[in-house]
């Protein structure tokens, strides 16, 4: 192997950040889950909070699986990942001040929206850094290796 392909083969392994950011929007994926869970379970289901939690559940899974792809480095997990915590915090606030507005406070729906916020920057971190593998992973598939992809 030349050094080419040494660097890319370090680039594309995954770093100490893209391990936080994929575990904080698997978090935060979980969490969300849960929360439409319990929704589902202690809320009168209206057109507007099966909407909410239609989006609540979508939100969650998107930021799940996008988290498993983060950690290992792929550039556009980390696009759909950011985009999918960002969904999730403005849908999980919103849904902690309706709830709250109606007398229902859940821990839950109060952790979600912060912890969706902090996966949307980690993840939105770790954006450059994963298009770099991209590339790296795109350059050795085209030398014959094969990395993962």
């Amino acid at each position: 192997m030349d050094s080419q392909e040494d660097r890319d083969i370090e680039t594309i392994r995954p770093t100490l950040l893209a391990k936080v950011a994929g575990a904080a929007l698997i978090g935060v994926g979980a969490f969300t889950l849960l929360l439409g869970a319990q929704t589902y379970m202690v809320v009168r289901l209206t057109p507007m909070t099966l909407t909410i939690l239609a989006l609540l559940v979508l939100s969650g899974g998107a930021a799940l699986g996008f988290g498993t792809k983060v950690v290992r480095m792929y550039g556009w997990a980390a696009v759909g990942g950011t985009v999918a915590a960002g969904l999730t915090a403005v849908v999980g606030a919103s849904w902690f001040l309706l709830a709250l507005l109606n007398g229902m406070f859940s821990p839950l729906a109060f952790f979600v929206p912060a912890g969706a916020t902090v996966a949307a920057v980690l993840s939105g971190v770790t954006i450059p850094p994963g298009r770099k593998a991209d590339a790296a992973r795109e350059r050795l598939r085209d030398a014959g290796l094969e990395a993962g992809a």
